[in-house]
């Protein structure tokens, strides 16, 4: 039996496993749903990144950015459940692993 993290994209594709080493951070910054919704960086060029939002100010009635990246830009969206929550301030996090 193997234990590990596993993480998988919208389409249930892994892109990140305990195999993979995050080597270094590429990007972080802060955001709230109604502040931007992307950033673009030259710098992740060929690069695999694991991309993800962590909320700052969570209780039980917020929740995360969804982050995804297309080239060479880094994109965020509110995460939208139901009416009872709303999205946090949250810092979105941009690692680079091989």
């Amino acid at each position: 039996m193997v234990y590990g993290l596993r993480i998988k994209d919208a389409n249930g594709a892994t892109i990140l496993t305990f195999t993979n080493k995050i080597t270094r951070l590429m990007w972080k910054s802060s955001h709230t749903s109604s502040a931007g919704n992307s950033g673009a960086l030259s710098n992740l060029d060929g690069i695999l990144t694991g991309d993800f939002a962590v909320p700052v100010n969570a209780d039980l009635t917020k929740t995360a950015l969804i982050v995804s990246r297309n080239g060479n830009t880094i994109s965020w969206t509110p995460y939208i459940f139901n009416v009872y929550l709303t999205t946090g301030t949250c810092v979105v996090f941009s690692f680079a692993y091989t």
